[in-house]
């Protein structure tokens, strides 16, 4: 569960407003391979192309049970100091249970009307299209 969350290419296949993902014109590094500390991907979401927006995440933890991507400088005009953590558990009964924590300052006073269609989408990757994607891959 852990390299599927962090291999960048998987994100568009579980979260529905994540459109793609690339690699930073700064760095060489592949998006089809989970993510090391200090590896970048910018990942692109919302409406293209109608409404374009992108992050550039920096891989800063990664360790049995825990993901964590950082982004400085975040979405453009929106957010900055945005994370997304993911910790994975086995639970008693050998699922795995997955939770994920956004943070992020704001930069727009518009983003708290965002936050209820942010916390949906990422219920809805959790909960319906990660075990989905991950029953293809097995």
């Amino acid at each position: 569960m852990q390299d599927f969350l962090a291999t960048p290419t998987n994100w568009p296949n579980i979260v529905l407003s994540s459109h793609s993902v690339k690699c930073p014109s700064t760095k060489d590094n592949r998006v089809n391979v989970p993510l090391q500390v200090g590896d970048y991907v910018e990942e692109v979401f919302g409406l293209p192309p109608l409404l374009p927006l992108s992050v550039i995440w920096k891989c800063v933890e990664s360790r049995d049970g825990y993901l964590e991507f950082y982004s400085k400088n975040g979405v453009p005009n929106l957010a900055y100091e945005c994370k997304m953590i993911f910790n994975i558990q086995q639970d008693k009964d050998d699922s795995v249970v997955v939770d994920l924590t956004m943070e992020f300052e704001q930069k727009n006073p518009l983003i708290p009307f965002a936050i209820p269609i942010l916390s949906l989408d990422n219920n809805l990757a959790l909960n319906v299209l990660l075990p989905i994607a991950i029953k293809r891959v097995r």
